[in-house]
């Protein structure tokens, strides 16, 4: 999941149009129109953490726990992402800073939801 959060993110930084869009969506999402979406997606994650802790899962295999929360975890991922896309973006942004390989941004700020 990673490697398709990396990809977006390299996307966000090459394509204006796709850069938009996500800029966007992150608005609506973050608005009290994109609420409701936002809390299904809440909803959706949490029943997945609580699977977790579920008694099914504690009485799987150590094998079916190991491939079991892999996927959770990757769940998570997306729906984190889905919930809050511009996140990443600042993080990746932070990223850079730190490693000093930061480019300017052309509008000569970074964008804060």
């Amino acid at each position: 999941m990673k490697t398709l959060i990396n990809e977006l993110l390299e996307t966000y930084d090459k394509h204006d149009g796709f850069k938009q869009e996500l800029e966007k969506y992150h608005h609506f999402i973050t608005s009290d129109e994109g609420k409701f979406v936002f809390d299904v997606l809440k909803l959706c994650q949490t029943s997945v953490v609580n699977e977790v802790i579920s008694l099914r899962f504690t009485k799987m295999t150590a094998q079916e726990k190991d491939v079991g929360q892999k996927v959770i975890y990757q769940l998570n991922q997306i729906f984190t992402f889905l919930m809050g896309p511009m996140r990443e973006v600042n993080k990746k942004a932070a990223r850079k800073r730190l490693m000093g390989a930061a480019t300017p941004n052309p509008a000569g700020k970074e964008y804060k939801p």
